[in-house]
């Protein structure tokens, strides 16, 4: 009798992407060698860049976060394709006095770099690693911002509690 089993297969190596591979495997019961042939890695890329304000001057002791913006997901068997980088997590770069971050070991793929300064204003950028690329001159920018006040009442004048109020820029 011939079953077929799947199997979930995971290659890496240190300083080297990985590879994930669903295997559908027919066993007759017999124990033996199974052939996978030669499975190459993916080449590691890099992502550095510097952190700026908005007046341009690079920000120090600032926390840039990178993750990939489509999750790899679950493998199955109609992806029954190798999967680069299918466990890429978050990561998180604090900025030099020159305002730099990096990354690194980074397998191919498109990524997010993002900030949140103090103010809690969001910068954030995608960026698209080839195999084996270093991206060495990143910039990522907090927009300018200033402040806004206003107040939001009800027909008769009464001041409205827990309103949120967005603005934004049409480009």
């Amino acid at each position: 009798m011939v079953t077929e089993h799947a199997h979930r297969m995971i290659v890496r190596a240190p300083n080297h992407g990985e590879i994930q591979r669903l295997l559908a495997l027919n066993r007759d019961g017999r124990a033996g060698l199974v052939d996978l042939g030669d499975i190459v890695l993916p080449a590691p890329g890099s992502i550095a860049g510097v952190l700026l304000s908005p007046s341009g001057e690079p920000l120090e002791k600032r926390s840039v976060s990178l993750q990939p913006v489509e999750p790899a997901g679950e493998l199955t068997e109609e992806t029954f394709t190798d999967r680069e980088c299918a466990h890429v997590e978050s990561r998180t770069s604090i900025t030099d006095r020159q305002g730099r971050f990096g990354f690194a070991d980074l397998c191919p793929g498109r990524y997010e770099l993002s900030t949140v300064d103090p103010e809690g204003i969001h910068a954030s950028m995608e960026l698209d690693l080839a195999d084996g690329e270093a991206i060495t001159n990143a910039q990522l920018q907090i927009p300018a911002h200033g402040l806004a006040r206003v107040r939001v009442v009800d027909p008769d004048g009464k001041p409205l509690a827990g309103v949120s109020v967005l603005i934004f820029t049409d480009a």
